[in-house]
């Protein structure tokens, strides 16, 4: 703000002093002095015109268009320094805004060859996609590592976390997604069953969200007053600082939380 207060002063200054050489013609004989006359005039003509162009630039759009892309550019840079250096590739006001390419789940599982961890209060998107959850089995039995920890509908601490009116609501779902996950595990068979691990929290509640494929990982931190649809949500992958800090975050729940066979 204080820089286009000194701009706007300095275009008016300018206006201004291009109007003393106008009024410099205007007091020449432009028959006698020709050429001093048509210098003063366009001299001053030239200096007005840019200042009153750059004050209505300023005064309409915000400043001239070269002046913002350099701006744009200049800030654009830096974010791309930022992102690159912890690792960030995406981020969206929520999960349905991120790019293509990180935005659908069974997609993702899909391209994966390594390594799936899924987390979460619930995962009742695991209900309510068999296909996810199907896909999740089938990448097991490629020997694909997958591990899923949600949280036991009594845990301490999970009423804090909610708003009041979905907690039942939670707690429902946190019981029918583990039923199902049960379900999905006997399918497998003995040895493809190390591959699909299905862990309940008990005791330290999770602040986040996390949806990790190989090196790509997605974060939806907990929000209280919003729901996980309507959550921010980033994507980060394991060349940075994001992904690897989640990534020991994960393994500290995971290690505390024994593998589950029934209930």
């Amino acid at each position: 703000m204080d820089f286009l207060k000194s701009r706007w002063r300095a275009d008016i200054l300018f206006v201004i002093l291009g109007a003393i050489p106008i009024a410099v013609a205007s007091r020449i004989e432009e028959a006698k002095h020709a050429l001093t006359f048509d210098l003063c005039k366009d001299f001053g003509v030239v200096i007005v015109s840019l200042a009153v162009v750059d004050l209505l630039w300023q005064l309409v759009a915000g400043g001239e268009p070269l002046s913002r892309e350099i701006k744009e550019i200049r800030d654009l840079n830096g974010l791309t320094r930022q992102s690159h250096r912890i690792g960030l590739i995406d981020a969206a006001e929520r999960r349905s805004e991120l790019l293509d390419e990180h935005k659908s789940f069974t997609e993702l599982v899909g391209r994966s060859s390594a390594r799936i961890d899924i987390s979460g209060f619930t995962l009742h998107i695991l209900v309510e996609n068999q296909r996810l959850l199907n896909l999740l089995l089938s990448k097991a039995k490629q020997k694909v590592a997958v591990r899923i920890l949600i949280c036991d509908p009594q845990i301490a601490g999970l009423a804090e976390c909610v708003q009041d009116h979905v907690l039942n609501g939670m707690r429902a779902e946190m019981e029918t997604t583990w039923t199902t996950l049960l379900r999905g595990l006997a399918t497998l068979a003995p040895n493809e069953k190390k591959y699909f691990q299905i862990r309940r929290l008990k005791q330290k509640m999770m602040s986040v969200s996390v949806f990790r494929v190989d090196d790509m990982m997605s974060v939806v931190h907990y929000l209280r007053s919003k729901t996980t649809t309507d959550t921010p949500v980033f994507v980060t992958t394991g060349h940075g600082y994001l992904f690897n800090t989640y990534v020991q975050r994960l393994e500290r729940f995971v290690s505390q939380t024994p593998v589950s066979h029934s209930r």
